[in-house]
């Protein structure tokens, strides 16, 4: 099959073995936008790492049905899974750097409440926040031909840091400091399978996170001599690590 220009969503949950049913959403999207007609063939991913070829059957009710004709696993994916640490901040620049970090090749998302940061989270608004970038990650990977849906995490304040780095290969955090090393020299000889990138709010990281930090082991990396706007720095980060690790080949 020609390989296509984009691909369509399907819930893990509306495939029965060979049978799939898409939502009404999506079944207007390939129907009406895209003008796909019953007996056509297209490929559809369900954000865990399936991608489904799939013959258009008829509607039932206002949701397209589909036959499964092979099933593909992990295309397009890294094979280094890279993590993004983000602070909570204004909404479109998180929602820049979900796009734009999902197309790029990240694996996983985590939210933090940052000393500096300019927008602090209620508990009750981050589901909402984080289902609601779920659905931009969902329009990313089907932009961007790939079947995993980047898992979205909040881990609250940033002096949690300390709980979580230990699960990664390499820590490394952007950082402002003349000191800080260059990403080439930090990942030189290193091939992690989980690399955890953090960015920090524009204000910067403080003084007390900075030893949180480094205490855990993660290393401080400059990302050049300009300062950056937080999502510039988020996406020139996993930008550089992917590229230096051979994911951008």
């Amino acid at each position: 099959m020609r390989e296509q220009f984009t691909y369509f969503y399907i819930p893990p949950t509306s495939v029965n073995r060979e049978e799939l049913l898409f939502t009404e959403e999506e079944s207007y999207h390939i129907a009406k936008v895209c003008r796909k007609n019953q007996g056509d063939e297209i490929y559809a991913v369900d954000g865990i790492g399936n991608r489904y070829l799939v013959k258009l059957g008829g509607f039932l009710e206002k949701r397209l049905t589909g036959k499964v004709l092979g099933i593909d696993l992990d295309c397009n994916e890294p094979k280094i899974k890279i993590t993004l640490a983000l602070p909570w901040t204004r909404d479109p620049k998180l929602d820049l750097v979900i796009t734009k970090g999902t197309e790029l090749g990240v694996s996983r998302f985590i939210y933090y409440t940052a000393d500096k940061s300019l927008s602090k989270k209620e508990d009750e608004r981050i589901e909402k926040k984080i289902e609601r970038h779920r659905r931009i990650g969902i329009s990313a990977i089907k932009q961007c031909l790939r079947c995993v849906l980047p898992e979205m995490q909040d881990i609250g304040r940033s002096s949690n840091f300390a709980k979580h780095i230990h699960y990664y290969d390499i820590g490394l955090y952007a950082d402002l400091n003349k000191e800080a090393l260059p990403i080439q020299t930090a990942l030189r000889g290193r091939l992690p399978k989980w690399l955890l990138l953090v960015v920090g709010p524009e204000a910067g990281f403080s003084r007390e996170e900075k030893i949180i930090l480094e205490n855990a082991g993660a290393l401080p990396i400059s990302l050049g001599p300009r300062r950056l706007r937080f999502e510039t720095a988020a996406l020139a980060f996993a930008s550089l690590a992917l590229g230096i690790l051979g994911e951008l080949d």
